[in-house]
């Protein structure tokens, strides 16, 4: 009798230790921001394990290529991967041509000032730095951000910069002295990108807290906030002429808005994973997008409708841009290469091998 008493009371503490094990995953995995897509990836999640050496190392980060850019001059792409370091590569070569070391953490964003003499770098170490093209030594490192920075980008006459933030703040910086200006404060959420719009007056800010805000540059006041998608919004573009906003999001679809009114004008449907980047075309006809769906597509701007879909990588595609004449999109995957398709045929025109079979696995085995 008493040996069953016991084996009950015993079953009871297990139910109950069971119980609260269960609730504390619940909460942890709330806050954690783990949000799953309909084809079973997982995201970015909000989590740091331990900051060691000053670096913010994430759980769940891809391992691959995190960004690209195309100098506005044509000659050179830059991209950024979670070994550290930004490549940058010869455009009509596809050759490596130089390599930018100094991040502590993997690369999220890369962008060129609009002469091509600076590449601006964000990444999970929690800093941003700046790089001379000539040179690839470091030119400044900003500090400020709690959390990772997750999107750099330049002003269009090059005098500043803009970084977005897991810490759902953007901030605001002179772009050759690093003087931090502003920040702008109103997301509930991290921050996966950052647009200035053409004439340099309103920066758009894409957020997991699933919208995106229109700040006024030189206030850092919320002018509107554009609501609509169904979950984490990950980038985020402005047309040439300043009149649209593009955004990607976990679920999956593309949104066209008006930047006057907030309201949505069409939504474009078709990728099969979450969107991660999106980027219009020099003349505004056109809107590429990559996803982790392993494609990159090409829609008509006017109508919504899919064009043409880019295939090739075996990862994700996590970022792209065109070409400054419009005639190539740039894509980074997460199988560790940098695509470059023609626009018009969609043929693949030559692929960048980003990082090493063996440096991959050395990363990984870091996790």
């Amino acid at each position: 009798m008493r040996m069953n008493r016991w084996l009950r009371t015993g079953t009871c503490w297990a139910i109950l230790l069971a119980l609260l094990i269960m609730t504390l995953k619940s909460m942890h995995a709330t806050v954690a921001h783990d949000h799953a897509t309909r084809d079973g990836s997982v995201g970015v999640k909000l989590e740091v394990s331990a900051r060691q050496s000053g670096a913010i190392r994430p759980i769940g980060h891809s391992v691959g290529v995190d960004g690209v850019a195309f100098a506005p001059d044509g000659t050179l792409i830059a991209s950024g991967n979670v070994d550290n370091l930004v490549r940058l590569w010869q455009t009509q070569t596809g050759k490596l041509w130089r390599t930018l070391t100094g991040h502590s953490s993997g690369v999220t964003s890369v962008a060129f000032s609009p002469d091509s003499t600076l590449v601006g770098s964000g990444s999970w170490d929690g800093t941003v730095r700046l790089w001379p093209v000539q040179t690839g030594a470091t030119l400044r490192t900003l500090t400020g951000h709690d959390n990772l920075v997750s999107s750099v980008t330049f002003s269009p006459d090059g005098t500043l910069l803009a970084s977005g933030s897991g810490d759902n703040t953007v901030r605001l910086w002179r772009a050759q002295a690093g003087e931090a200006l502003r920040m702008f404060t109103g997301h509930n959420s991290g921050i996966d990108a950052i647009a200035f719009s053409p004439d340099g007056k309103l920066i758009a800010s894409a957020s997991w807290d699933k919208t995106i805000r229109l700040w006024d540059v030189h206030t850092g006041a919320t002018l509107r906030t554009l609501t609509g998608h169904r979950s984490g919004v990950t980038s985020v573009a402005f047309s040439p002429d300043g009149t649209l906003v593009a955004s990607g999001s976990r679920d999956n679809t593309v949104r066209l808005w008006d930047v006057e009114t907030a309201a949505a004008v069409r939504t474009l449907a078709g990728h099969t994973g979450r969107v991660s980047s999106v980027a219009f075309s020099p003349d505004g006809k056109h809107l590429v997008s990559g996803s982790r769906d392993n494609t990159a597509r090409r829609w008509g701007v006017a109508t919504g409708a899919m064009v043409r879909t880019l295939t090739g990588p075996k990862g994700g595609v996590t970022s792209v841009a065109f070409s400054p004449d419009g005639k190539a999109i740039v894509g980074g995957s997460e199988d560790n290469s940098v695509w470059l398709w023609d626009v018009q045929s969609g043929m693949v025109l030559r692929t960048m091998a980003n990082m090493s079979g063996d440096a991959r696995r050395r990363i990984l085995a870091q996790r």
